[in-house]
């Protein structure tokens, strides 16, 4: 078989950059680091966020590089400097700089291996922020953001994090629990079927009423998504021989494109449990599969 789903076009967006209400546009940024491939993967990385990187592989010429940028009043907004040189290294380097009051004193990231973790100084005494190599852009990114914009940006990273476990958490609770979706349309199928795992639910798919029962007779299922509308037998007709032939209550949520009063009704006495419109809205399905789960787990309690 084959289908056709139409996507409408998206504006163009930078590639590996994360989201976030600061904006790094044209911000000047000097990478001191000897090695060229590190050099050229930041600098491209942050050409993406729209800084504009100039790398300085001698890490003797940073000072006059400072001081030239200063007289010229390009000032460099960040410093992100390698720990590893041949004859120094990234903290010497940055000392240097601290020590010279004639110098603006811009954030500075050092570029720290993680078996030097132990070199690391009180960085509350330095100011300086680290990234470990391997760098991760995602790292990087929020570093940055965190010694330019300082206590905001803080703020702001701290919701983001409060959110993700807010979702993980969320996740953690549809983990293990297995739903049985029944519907004869491909693309409805993908599209459930994909809702349902990327919030952690396991899932399996039947194309028409008759499966489903036969499913519900092999199968342990904490809840069923029933289309009304199926080839060789309906959801109506699979819902009540469910019904009959159950030993405990199988929550069953009907998806049906005519959700009116009288279709409702309709899907309530053959023995559904309750009902989602098409197409779905993922607030309404997620918020109903909740509700009827908390009711079959009171219900065992109870029992």
């Amino acid at each position: 078989f084959s289908f056709t789903i139409p996507f409408g076009k998206v504006e163009k967006t930078e590639a590996n950059s994360p989201e976030t209400n600061f904006s790094l546009e044209g911000m000047r940024v000097l990478i001191v680091d000897d090695n060229p491939m590190l050099c050229e993967s930041l600098a491209t990385q942050l050409r993406g966020w729209k800084m504009c990187p100039e790398i300085l592989r001698d890490p003797q010429r940073v000072l006059d590089y400072l001081r030239k940028a200063k007289r010229q009043n390009e000032s460099v907004r960040l410093l992100i400097v390698d720990e590893e040189f041949d004859g120094t290294n990234g903290f010497a380097i940055l000392e240097r700089i601290c020590s010279d009051s004639e110098l603006e004193h811009p954030p500075a990231i050092l570029l720290l291996p993680t078996n030097h973790i132990n070199d690391l100084p009180d960085s509350d005494q330095t100011g300086w922020n680290v990234v470990y190599k391997p760098v991760s852009f995602t790292s990087l990114h929020e570093t940055i953001i965190n010694g330019l914009f300082g206590d905001q940006a803080a703020e702001c990273l701290e919701k983001r994090q409060e959110a993700k476990q807010q979702n993980d958490f969320a996740s953690s609770k549809s983990r293990g629990i297995r739903i049985l979706v029944a519907e004869d349309n491909v693309v409805n199928q993908i599209v459930i079927g994909e809702m349902l795992k990327a919030n952690g639910y396991d899932v399996d798919v039947v194309p028409n009423g008759r499966e489903a029962v036969d499913s519900v007779k092999s199968r342990n299922y904490d809840a069923v998504l029933m289309d009304c509308q199926m080839p060789e037998m309906d959801g109506y007709e699979a819902t009540r021989i469910i019904r009959h032939e159950e030993v405990s209550r199988l929550p069953i949520i009907a998806l049906t494109a005519n959700a009116n009063a009288d279709d409702c009704q309709r899907c309530l006495e053959s023995g559904m449990d309750a009902y989602c419109g098409k197409p779905i809205d993922p607030a309404v399905l997620f918020g109903t599969l909740d509700r009827v789960l908390a009711s079959k787990k009171m219900t065992a309690s109870y029992y």
